[in-house]
């Protein structure tokens, strides 16, 4: 069985309710589907999504560099995924987003192919079902507190708080907010998304409870790297690294690379 063909399929979407963050506002989004087919019928889907603040690339760079890899793709036995990926890799390091929407594709055709969950091919799955996260956070917090107790009711219970939007005493009331209505059951996360200086993340940090929050992201600018690890060693809540975490490699952070596969 080899791979027949590789579509690229660009959808762009404007999302129901934009995304507000410290940083802007998320109001649209351009994905790329990748579909292979192989000679057999067999056929696999992949996605890749554009995060241009994250990896620097749009849809058009995902769609170019998937033009760019299906030389390497195609006429492949789709099975030897390990062997598609290190080639890709190899010859393209940069084309991150688009690999791991082929690497998706791969493991689907895999799975159909095998007639089992891809979750099989990655070593078996570890749980049942994945608590779906939802994102609440303006910078108002009346209108924070209403949408909180509305997801709520919808049978949410793992939240995540974007912060940085507004005063220290308002986001930490509705991080509170936040934890009271989940309860012992739920998960209660943040997200600055680069908002602060190390002086404003801990004075904002000190007053988190660990107990009810899981973790804050992203407190200081990805520039930072040393206000993050002196955070990270010193404040009671758990810290987690997104923009500043730029590849694999402990140590090596790399602005605008991902990593990708596995």
């Amino acid at each position: 069985m080899r791979i027949a063909k590789l579509e690229i399929h660009p959808i762009s979407m404007t999302l129901r309710t934009p995304i507000p963050m410290s940083n802007g506002v998320i109001q649209s989004t351009g994905n790329v589907l990748v579909k292979l087919v192989t000679d057999e019928g067999a056929t696999g889907w992949g996605e890749g999504v554009e995060a241009p603040s994250l990896t620097h690339q749009r849809q058009a760079n995902i769609v170019s560099d998937l033009e760019m890899l299906t030389p390497l793709v195609v006429g492949a036995d789709p099975m030897r995924r390990n062997e598609i990926w290190g080639r890709m890799t190899q010859a393209h390091p940069s084309a991150t987003t688009a690999i791991g929407a082929i690497d998706i594709a791969l493991h689907d055709v895999g799975g159909k192919v095998l007639g089992v969950p891809a979750s099989h091919l990655l070593g078996g799955a570890v749980r049942d079902g994945i608590p779906a996260l939802t994102l609440v956070g303006s910078g108002e917090p009346s209108a924070d507190a209403e949408k909180l107790a509305a997801r709520r009711e919808q049978g949410f219970t793992w939240f995540k708080i974007k912060l940085g939007m507004a005063g220290p005493e308002s986001e930490l009331g509705t991080l509170a907010k936040a934890a009271e209505l989940v309860g012992e059951d739920g998960v209660v996360c943040g997200d600055v998304n680069e908002a602060w200086n190390e002086d404003e993340a801990r004075s904002f940090l000190d007053q988190v409870d660990p107990d009810r929050v899981r973790f804050i992201e992203q407190p200081v600018p990805r520039s930072d790297r040393d206000a993050l690890i002196r955070l990270a060693e010193s404040v009671p809540v758990k810290l987690c690294a997104d923009e500043s975490a730029g590849t694999c490699r402990t140590g090596q952070a790399v602005p605008g690379s991902r990593c990708s596969g596995r």
